[in-house]
């Protein structure tokens, strides 16, 4: 597996390997110099997956001396066949269908999420103009768009996280290409607490990255709407992030609080203590067709949720009456819900809901199950 990120920490790639492992497969993972090691994850670690590199792996330069890197590595862990090349999400594509080629082995493009339209919103993060023109030219939508065909076709099968992910590919890539793995949970990895009822205050919980397609600018806004009854956490603030002093100027009410990172462990108890859990996205290509892991984690521990009516999360959470949904990147609709969902049966039944459907058809198991047929399938 080549990552596109630091590990450990990433749930989704943990989940994967765990799986793959129970089934006696040997998975090795590429990644870079970020992270921490466990001895029940074969990590290779080089110094070329780096950031900068991302960008030239794309421009073609410097992938060769990346692939030296790494039949150097594997050739000390006396290894000459490779069965599989899983990469996760798009950048290391390149790199992954090289190497296929010289262990002749199957390619595997995972999708984490739709990574053209994702980096649209990331550079809205970066203040330093120099660097964001640079990335504009280099690495813009179009390119990475044109590049995401490209591996699509040239992948043995290409994973996808929700249905929605699909449209972008149609007449012109067979959806017999892909498959939908999505972020869902093992619900008994989820203990819950019952919900006590909000007599005094209606506790509302934010979990996660703070990036601006997630729309907690609206979440803020919507907050001045509410009285001091309601109560917002938004847990997981990195106050170095550059869009943490914008928040700052929109969070104008005292029933907000931030609360930077917390050991995962920890999270479980900022769920169990809430009485609606948020997963606000901003409307947007990136955001209607993708799935965040929060929105299956809520639901496992029998939270009732409120979403923005992006596609993924309208779908689910209308299917499975898990909570309510609300206009994407509107305030008042976003209060007004919030006011709606303010009663306790109403509150337990949808927290019901969301349970039975993670220990039913939004199970990690049978996601775990469609990983392990494509295996199967490509090994034949």
């Amino acid at each position: 597996m080549i990552l596109n990120k630091r590990f450990l920490p990433d749930i989704r790639v943990e989940k994967e390997i765990k799986e793959l492992q129970k089934k006696g497969y040997r998975v090795m993972i590429l990644t870079n110099l970020e992270g921490f090691d466990d001895e029940n994850y074969e990590i290779i670690r080089l110094k070329t997956l780096n950031n900068l590199t991302k960008i030239f792996s794309i421009l073609l330069i410097s992938r060769n001396k990346m692939v030296k890197e790494i039949k150097k590595e594997l050739k000390l862990k006396n290894i000459s066949k490779i069965d599989f090349v899983h990469v996760h999400d798009l950048l290391w594509g390149f790199l992954g269908l090289k190497l296929s080629k010289i262990y002749k082995s199957k390619l595997i493009m995972d999708f984490h999420e739709n990574y053209p339209a994702g980096y649209i919103h990331w550079l809205q993060n970066i203040k330093n103009p120099l660097i964001k023109k640079f990335k504009k030219i280099f690495l813009n939508y179009k390119k990475l768009k044109k590049y995401e065909i490209e591996m699509v076709k040239k992948s043995s099968k290409t994973i996808l996280v929700v249905e929605e992910a699909k449209y972008r590919f149609t007449n012109i890539i067979p959806d017999r290409k892909f498959e939908i793995i999505s972020n869902t949970e093992n619900p008994e990895n989820w203990e819950f607490s019952e919900m006590k009822e909000p007599i005094e205050r209606l506790v509302i919980s934010y979990i996660g990255g703070i990036g601006p397609h997630r729309g907690i600018d609206t979440v803020l806004k919507g907050m001045k709407y509410l009285g001091k009854r309601y109560e917002l956490k938004v847990i997981g603030i990195n106050k170095n992030d550059p869009y943490y002093n914008e928040l700052n100027k929109i969070n104008i009410t005292s029933n907000v609080t931030f609360i930077e990172w917390v050991p995962f462990d920890k999270v479980k108890n900022y769920i169990n203590n809430s009485h609606i859990c948020l997963v606000p996205h901003n409307k947007n290509e990136h955001t209607d067709t993708t799935i965040p892991h929060k929105l299956f984690q809520y639901m496992a521990m029998k939270r009732p949720v409120l979403v923005s009516d992006v596609a993924p999360l309208r779908r689910i959470v209308k299917e499975t009456e898990s909570g309510m949904i609300f206009q994407a990147g509107n305030p008042e609709d976003f209060a007004k819900k919030i006011r709606e969902m303010n009663n306790y049966d109403k509150l337990i039944r949808w927290g019901e809901n969301g349970r039975r459907a993670v220990e039913g058809k939004y199970n990690w198991k049978n996601d775990a199950e469609r990983l392990i047929n494509l295996y199967k399938e490509l090994g034949n």
